[in-house]
């Protein structure tokens, strides 16, 4: 079986156990340990905003992988920069949303650093 394939079939599983906040929260502070605990000091963390509804817009997301980030720096010694992805598969007003979210952010980081 094609490696790649399987890569994709496991981002397919993660989507499906990540459909609510506590689970959300959960798998990002176990990442981020699970790394520090490798000893890594710099991890770029990738992930794509989820809109499900009536459990959880995009905005409450990324509230919560950002949280739930912070809480884990405080824990272990590793530095982490979150990288919003876009999937092609959902559209342009999807990306669009994506995107507006991302400024959203970075104006709120750069507001706070200056």
């Amino acid at each position: 079986m094609n490696l790649c394939y399987r890569c994709f079939q496991v981002f397919r599983i993660l989507h499906s156990i990540t459909d609510n906040l506590d689970a959300v929260r959960t798998i990002t502070q176990d990442v981020i340990q699970e790394f520090a605990s490798d000893n890594v000091k710099y991890l770029e963390l990738r992930t794509t905003p989820k809109n499900i509804p009536n459990k959880m817009t995009k905005k409450e997301y990324m509230d919560t992988v950002l949280e739930a980030a912070v809480e884990a720096m405080k824990k272990s010694n590793i530095r982490v920069c979150l990288l919003l992805s876009i999937d092609r598969a959902r559209g342009v007003e999807d990306a669009w949303s994506t995107l507006q979210l991302a400024k959203e952010y970075l104006t709120h980081i750069v507001s706070q650093d200056t």
